[in-house]
């Protein structure tokens, strides 16, 4: 189930509607578990799985839309400062 979460664009209001607690409140009790907001763990996630993707020689572009990014672009941007280098550059210090 978590491999097709990773695979969607899930929102905080999602996941607050489906459980039926308010989103500041499954907000707080998440932080104070592990450290991050949900949505910063689910980003998290799927930068995790975009490496995977990225080794598997899968283009930029077919990871973002893999996994649901806004854009390229997006995707780009969210990588770099999670991981501190562009996706390509992480392909190509895989080599």
């Amino acid at each position: 189930m978590l491999k097709g979460a990773l695979y969607s664009r899930i929102t905080l209001t999602d996941i607050s509607n489906r459980l039926f607690y308010s989103k500041t409140y499954l907000n707080s009790i998440f932080k104070e578990s592990k450290g991050v907001t949900i949505m910063q763990y689910y980003r998290d996630l799927k930068i995790e799985e975009s490496k995977r993707l990225l080794r598997k020689k899968e283009s930029v572009t077919a990871v973002s839309e893999k996994l649901s990014f806004e854009s390229p672009q997006y995707f780009v941007k969210v990588f770099k400062q999670r991981v501190g280098m562009t996706p390509k550059e992480y392909r190509k210090k895989l080599n």
